[in-house]
């Protein structure tokens, strides 16, 4: 997992399409262009953009096994990204304070299913998921496989899921899991789960 400075062109999820590698970008702005595949070669270098930030399901719950790819996730609330659960709820003064608007945090679930990016030449590519903040203490998965946390909500990450990647015609799935049960955890409202940050 590497981290990297943070950029207001950065898109929310986004796939990078290359000869070489395919980045799946997951960044805050909510534009046409939200989501991004990028792809690169050895031998020559051509760069495509797709909106990653629509077909995602959504879960209000810390549900077990919601990472495995034969997981139901058919009645989950279909979503775009950037999401914020927590504006969406009720005004509390339970498990709430000023810090947090006095909406509710919680633990909440996102899932996508999407085909394995191919190249026009059939080259197997490098694949990335870059994700521009997720509030707060996610950890994501590639068809069922942990590829690492993260507990601070406001710096961009990626990982690898080259490896993990099938190479049939079987869907991949992607699921995150964010914990925001520590909700008194800023001076300012944050939001959970795939947040639009503030810069």
């Amino acid at each position: 997992m590497h981290t990297k400075p943070f950029s207001k062109s950065l898109l929310l999820p986004a796939i990078l399409l290359s000869s070489a590698p395919f980045i799946f970008g997951c960044s805050n702005q909510s534009t046409d262009a939200n989501s991004v595949i990028s792809s690169h070669s050895s031998q020559a270098s051509q760069r495509q953009q797709i909106d990653f930030n629509f077909g995602w399901k959504f879960i209000n719950e810390n549900v077990t096994g919601a990472e495995q790819t034969s997981f139901n996730d058919v009645q989950w609330r279909d979503v775009r990204l950037p999401h914020d659960w927590s504006i969406e709820k009720p005004y509390s003064q339970e498990l709430t304070a000023g810090a947090t608007g006095y909406l509710p945090g919680g633990h909440g679930w996102y899932r996508k299913h999407f085909k394995t990016p191919k190249l026009a030449n059939g080259e197997t590519a490098k694949t990335q998921i870059l994700f521009d903040g997720i509030y707060n203490h996610s950890e994501v998965f590639i068809n069922g496989k942990s590829l690492g946390t993260r507990p601070y909500g406001y710096a961009p990450f990626y990982y690898d899921l080259t490896p993990y990647l099938n190479t049939d015609s079987t869907d991949n799935v992607i699921a995150v899991s964010v914990d925001r049960s520590r909700y008194v955890d800023s001076r300012w409202y944050t939001g959970s789960g795939f947040i639009v940050m503030l810069n």
